[in-house]
């Protein structure tokens, strides 16, 4: 019987460190600027006035599709920003007249459509979504987007 090899036990630690290490890149990548919101003045335009489902091109060629819109103790929108094989997916409130981000994550999507084994973005992402309940409907969603 050939015996395991020593380092065993570490994978799940090893496992660990880069999840954690994704976040950290991904929060630094897409950032929390001088105002703490790390968001763009385009991305701010498109968070205010673009319906869920829509897709804008912003400056650096990048684009931009909103995923839908919540209101429980704010506006909150959700939306991914891809490019390339990367799609960055943001949660940002607004508090105040200020948008701020709440959650950040990347994930791969291949080629062939779809999201890679990313289970611990995903996860994160389904984690920081349900507080905020059910999106709104297109009607009561513009009715915020007015405001």
């Amino acid at each position: 019987m050939v015996p395991l090899a020593a380092n065993t036990n570490r994978k799940p630690w090893i496992a660990a460190a880069a999840v954690a290490a994704c976040a950290v890149i991904a929060l630094g990548w897409f950032g929390f600027g001088p105002d703490g919101g790390g968001l763009a003045t385009e991305q701010i335009a498109a968070i205010e006035g673009l319906p869920s489902g829509e897709t804008r091109v912003l400056g650096d060629g990048r684009e931009l599709t909103m995923i839908a819109s919540y209101q429980q103790d704010a506006f909150c929108r959700e939306y991914e920003i891809t490019d390339g094989d990367v799609a960055e997916i943001t949660i940002a409130c607004r508090e105040g007249e200020q948008w701020r981000q709440r959650f950040a994550v990347a994930v791969e999507r291949p080629e062939l459509g779809g999201y890679t084994a990313v289970s611990e973005g995903l996860e994160a992402l389904d984690a920081a979504l349900a507080p905020l309940g059910e999106p709104l409907t297109p009607e009561a969603e513009a009715a915020a987007l007015a405001r």
